[in-house]
């Protein structure tokens, strides 16, 4: 089963140190979806939560274990490849000469975490998802967790 190019969650930023690319930052409720649909051998480990009143609100985790994760996936579906190649002059001159298959691939495997501009098509768009249905072990919201673990751990 594959994973639909709409359930790649937005990534916020990407922390640097010494110039190079080392943390992910994404919105909890995103990584969350992200990890029940594509299970727990492709959703890196969690390296800090951020809370915003009271509430798990964003999630950091490692480039490189993000990126191994996302790489290991089979990802369906397409950008809007014309409008993407028009934004990103520097990949549409990659594809002409052939140093990058498409544009889509390009974004998939590099773009998508440079946080570049993309299209999905207007036709194609993410269903939610019952984790509970699908037996993941993950929480729908951070209330949710909250009520459960979180306030049995101690969380505020």
């Amino acid at each position: 089963m594959g994973l639909a190019i709409t359930d790649l969650p937005t990534i916020l930023d990407v922390l640097h140190v010494s110039g190079a690319p080392n943390f992910v930052v994404l919105r909890y409720r995103d990584y969350i979806r992200f990890a029940a649909l594509a299970g727990t051998d492709h959703a890196p480990e969690v390296v800090s939560v951020l809370d915003a009143g009271g509430e798990h609100e964003f999630v950091i985790v490692a480039f490189d274990a993000y990126w191994r994760g996302l790489i290991s996936l089979d990802i369906v579906g397409h950008i809007d490849e014309a409008s993407y190649l028009a934004w990103n002059p520097d990949v549409a001159t990659a594809v002409e000469r052939g140093e990058v298959t498409s544009g889509n691939d390009h974004y998939l495997f590099q773009g998508y975490l440079e946080r570049r501009r993309a299209t999905l098509p207007a036709t194609i768009r993410a269903a939610p998802v019952d984790l509970v249905a699908m037996g993941r072990p993950y929480v729908a919201s951070a209330r949710l967790h909250f009520s459960g673990a979180g306030g049995r751990r101690g969380a505020r």
